[in-house]
């Protein structure tokens, strides 16, 4: 599982996103606009200087999982109504053994994860 608390860790930094616009071709210079789209929104929203890029984590760990640190932990969503419905609550000392055990990402090598990005768009 990729939550926010591993993909807020991944962010498209102006140095990141002009890194990959400066491959030179039309699909790096059109991804570069792309992310760089969602700035904006991320920096009102949390005062970030560049937009979390969360689908691409998936993608990168099943290419490199030595790009992330996963904890096995029991998950639960929160299915009662209220403020926290389809919140999902992670416990890694698997104190509720009737809960899925799941390998939840808790860290990120960012600066590794833009420069695989960067490396299979070049490919492209």
């Amino acid at each position: 599982m990729f939550g926010l608390d591993a993909t807020h860790k991944v962010i498209a930094t102006p140095d990141r996103v002009a890194a990959l616009a400066a491959l030179g071709t039309p699909i790096a210079r059109l991804i570069a606009r792309l992310i760089e789209a969602y700035r904006p929104s991320y920096t009102e929203r949390y005062g970030w200087d560049g937009a979390a890029i969360h689908d691409m984590c998936t993608i990168a760990w099943a290419i490199d999982p030595t790009l992330f640190s996963l904890t096995e932990m029991a998950v639960l969503i929160d299915t009662n109504e209220g403020p926290n419905f389809g919140r999902t609550v992670c416990d890694s000392r698997k104190r509720a053994p009737s809960q899925p055990i799941v390998n939840v990402a808790r860290d990120v090598d960012a600066d590794r994860v833009f420069a695989l990005l960067a490396e299979r768009i070049a490919r492209y």
